[in-house]
């Protein structure tokens, strides 16, 4: 991997919602009240070879996170991360018929719910975190991946 490559992997998967949120939150804070969700992994929490440069940049997505939350807080503007497993979208189904189609069910034969995520139910979870109705939650990062990671907690 070069440092070109390696930089852009950080651009776009922690320094692009650094940038976001610090245009956002000047606004969230003289209104107090706000919401910020990031999108992380579970390469932030579990991951496997070949993923170490999204894996340390989702890792640094969920500290980016936590850490907000704590400076905004007091300004009633919550952050959080939702750290989604395999979700078939189209880049996840190229992936698969692209490299490896068996891959796709060995991958589902580690799924406790033998299935990957829809978009939307990944966006049902964003939406939720963004509403009042998540109006105590904040710091937090969310696992949404069908109980991929509780396989290999320990």
């Amino acid at each position: 991997m070069t440092d070109q490559q390696w930089e852009d992997v950080f651009n776009v998967d922690l320094k692009a919602a650094w940038l976001t949120a610090r245009e956002a939150l000047p606004d969230m804070i003289t209104n107090k009240r706000g919401s910020i969700v990031n999108i992380a992994s579970v390469h932030a929490n579990m991951t496997y070879p070949g993923m170490f440069p999204y894996a340390a940049a989702k890792s640094g997505l969920v500290g980016l996170t936590r850490s907000m939350a704590l400076e905004v807080g007091v300004h009633q503007v919550r952050v959080n991360s939702l750290s989604p497993g395999y979700t078939e979208t189209f880049l996840v189904k190229e992936f698969f018929e692209r490299n490896d189609p068996p891959l796709r069910e060995k991958v589902l034969d580690v799924h406790p719910m033998h299935r990957m995520a829809k978009p939307s139910e990944i966006a049902n979870c964003v939406a939720f975190l963004l509403s009042t109705e998540a109006s105590f939650v904040t710091g937090a990062n969310w696992i949404v991946d069908g109980g991929l990671t509780s396989r290999f907690s320990g």
